[in-house]
C-alpha cells in the first residue's frame, strides 16, 4: 500500500510540475502526460540509493525520452521508418535484458519512453524545437520527482 501511494505521489508531482511548465509555455499537455507515464514506470522498481547510478539515469532518461519522441515523430511522418526504429528500439531493450541486472535496467529505461510514445505521441504545434526541449525536461522531471518522493518515503 505504501509503495502504491509513493508511486502515485511521484506521478502526480511529475505531471503537475510538467503541466505548469507546459501552460507557461503555451503548449498542450502531452509532455506532462509523458512525464507522468515515465514516473509511473520508474515508480514500479525503486532503486537503491547510489549517487552514481542516480546521476547516470538522470542524465540518460531525458536523452532516451528525446529519442523516443523522434521515433514518435517518425511514426507520424514516415510510418515505415518509424516502425523500423520503434521495432529496433524495443528489440534492443529486450536483448539488453539478457545481460544481468544492469542490462535489464537499461532495457526498461529504453522501452518505457518508446511505449509511452504509442499512447501519447508528442505534438507541440508550431514549435518543434520547443517540443524537443519539453521532452528532455519531462524526462528529467519524471526521474527527479520519482527519486525525491521515494527518498522522502524511505
Amino acid at each position: 500500500m505504501k509503495a502504491a501511494l509513493v508511486g502515485i505521489a511521484g506521478v502526480l508531482a511529475s505531471f503537475g510540475a510538467m503541466y505548469a511548465i507546459c501552460m507557461h509555455a503555451g503548449v498542450n499537455a502531452s509532455p506532462a502526460i509523458l512525464a507522468a507515464a515515465l514516473a509511473a514506470g520508474l515508480a514500479r522498481r525503486p532503486e537503491k540509493l547510489d549517487l552514481r547510478a542516480s546521476l547516470t539515469k538522470l542524465a540518460s532518461l531525458p536523452l532516451i525520452a528525446l529519442g523516443a519522441a523522434l521515433v514518435g515523430l517518425a511514426l507520424r511522418t514516415l510510418p515505415v521508418l518509424g516502425a523500423l526504429l520503434f521495432c529496433g528500439g524495443v528489440t534492443l531493450s529486450i536483448w539488453l535484458r539478457n545481460y544481468g541486472e544492469r542490462g535489464s535496467a537499461i532495457g526498461r529505461t529504453i522501452a518505457l519512453p518508446l511505449l509511452t510514445m504509442l499512447v501519447v505521441p508528442l505534438h507541440v504545434a508550431g514549435a518543434p524545437g520547443l517540443g524537443a526541449l519539453l521532452v528532455i525536461v519531462a524526462g528529467a522531471i519524471a526521474y527527479a520527482c520519482t527519486f525525491v518522493v521515494q527518498r522522502l518515503a524511505a
